[in-house]
């Protein structure tokens, strides 16, 4: 069974799996140059920044460099991401409106939305600015 939130599922993972940045960390730049390198070592820890400088909550990053750690956010064993995928396109549940939860902790709304509060990257030099690269 999949783990029911992204908090829960790090909880889970082995600490050899987790790469923690406990000390304040630009988020420009520094964690995609991170990542490119531990690419090259064949290393596809989650990295997790603890202090992103400018922001208050920590940035989860390189989720998805595993694909057995892919299989396991959906609850699959490694190499079963496709089946699982397969049998829940065929057997959708409802959802579940809950009234309260850690997602209603902080609640912005019309004009005090600012997309620029959210700690997102600039990943390389000249990128126009902040943007969430996809996955290639």
């Amino acid at each position: 069974m999949p783990s029911p939130s992204l908090r829960s599922f790090l909880a889970e993972l082995p600490e050899d799996d987790i790469l923690r940045i406990a000390e304040p960390m630009e988020l420009d730049y520094l964690p995609t140059a991170l990542i490119l390198e531990l690419e090259k070592q064949r290393r596809t820890p989650v990295v997790i920044v603890e202090q992103p400088i400018g922001f208050g909550t920590p940035v989860v990053a390189n989720l998805f460099a595993s694909r057995a750690r892919i299989a396991g956010i959906v609850g699959a064993a490694p190499g079963g991401f496709n089946d699982a995928w397969v049998r829940a396109l065929a057997n959708p549940i409802p959802p579940v409106v809950l009234g309260g939860g850690r997602v209603h902790d902080v609640v912005v709304q019309g004009d005090e939305l600012d997309a620029g509060a959210l700690p997102i990257s600039r990943h390389f030099e000249k990128d126009a600015g902040r943007y969430i690269v996809p996955e290639s």
